[in-house]
Formats: structure tokens, sequence, C-alpha cells
């Protein structure tokens, strides 16, 4: 009988676990995601000096997804690919912190839709300023030809060339 090309020798767990982290420690998808969450908290936590504490990273989730007139909660959550009981979660959060109020769709009297209030509005103006802000700060890090060529190696990989 020939031996099998696939099995693998037995290794000891330390060893095998030890080379896992040794591999993804480089590994693009990793990288990938460090980068996001120092990104994302870097904005998250600017905005809470600026007193919007009670808005977490997960919240974009909703405000990114929002129309101008309103957005129902089943819509939020296939944009955003997330369960509507997920969004719900969120949606609440930021109603009872002001942020979004939740109304009848005037469409369908049977629906709701989820619209920005005025401190909702205020939050996503000061958002944007935060994220060129942090941008900038990426730019001064990088340089200018850097960050482009970072910003269009990634949108290759996101599949949005």
């Amino acid at each position: 009988m020939a031996p099998d090309r696939h099995a693998e020798r037995a290794a000891r767990p330390d060893e095998v676990l030890r080379e896992l982290i040794e591999a993804a420690h480089e590994d693009l998808g990793p990288l990938l995601q460090r980068a996001s969450r120092a990104v994302n908290a870097a904005i998250a936590q600017r905005l809470a000096t600026e007193g919007h504490e009670a808005v977490r990273v997960a919240h974009a989730a909703v405000f990114m997804n929002l129309d101008p007139c309103g957005t129902r909660m089943v819509t939020l959550a296939q944009r955003a690919g997330v369960s509507r009981q997920a969004i719900g979660q969120l949606v609440h959060d930021l109603q009872a912190a002001g942020y979004v109020a939740v109304e009848p769709d005037p469409q369908d009297g049977r629906a709701t839709r989820v619209v920005l209030t005025p401190r909702g509005a205020a939050f996503c103006q000061r958002a944007a300023h935060v994220v060129r802000a942090v941008e900038q700060q990426w730019q001064e890090l990088l340089g200018s030809d850097d960050l482009a060529a970072l910003r269009r190696s990634l949108r290759a990989l996101a599949g949005d060339v």
C-alpha cells in the first residue's frame, strides 16, 4: 500500500501552533484586519473625545447605509450584510442616543424607516471631517504616492477595480 501523500508527520501541538502563528503574522488577511482595526479605533477614539462616545465602530453599518430620506431596517440589514436582528440592535442603540429616529414609512404604513436626527446629521458631518483628518495622518506617515498605491491595491483586492 502506497503512503498517503497528504499525510502530515505527527507534530507536537506547540510546534504546529507556533508555525501557524508565524505564518499568520505576515499573512495579508490578518494584516489588513489589524490595519482596519487601528484605523477604525483612531476614528472612534477621536469622535468619542468630541462627545460621541455612544457611537461604536459597528454603528457604521447603519450610518453608511442610510438613504437621505430614510431606509427600512430590512434594507439596512441587506446592505450591511448582517441579520435584521443585528441591525435592529444597532438602530436601537443609535435611537436611544438620539442619532436616528424610527418613523412610519410614508409609502407603506405597515413598515418603518430609519432616519437621521439633527444630532445624527451633525455626527455624520463631524465623522467625515475626522476621517479626512485621519487620512491626512496616513498621508504624512506613508507619503502621497504610497497612500495612493495602497488605495489602488486595496480596491483591486476588494474587487472594486
